[in-house]
């Protein structure tokens, strides 16, 4: 039965992987997030439809913060940004995360 469940999870993981065209140009997706009754902070995700060095390219910008009263306490200020292809699946990734007093950028 254990593996019947197992094979069942990995089936139903693999039909909903890479499905890029699922994705509407524009389409945005913002959250609060809690920490226990404090409102911690929004985390932000867009997706838009791109061209990116001559093929059709799916840019996708993350961002999140810190509000309220936590930002007084822990300062938090990141940014990711990807820029997938929509024909290979491949995709270039940029990271700057300022979290505390820490500042880091990854390519």
């Amino acid at each position: 039965m254990k593996k019947i469940l197992n094979f069942l999870t990995l089936f139903v993981f693999f039909l909903g992987f890479g499905q890029i065209d699922n994705i509407a140009d524009g389409e945005s997706i913002t959250l609060r997030i809690h920490y226990g009754f404090f409102n911690a902070g929004t985390a932000n995700l867009t997706a838009q439809k791109t061209t990116y060095k001559g093929a059709p390219h799916l840019h996708v910008r993350g961002t999140g913060q810190t509000t309220g009263a936590v930002k007084a306490f822990f300062k938090v200020e990141d940014f990711y940004e990807s820029y997938i292809n929509m024909q290979t699946e491949t995709s270039q990734f940029l990271c700057k995360k300022c979290e505390g007093r820490k500042l880091s950028t990854t390519f």
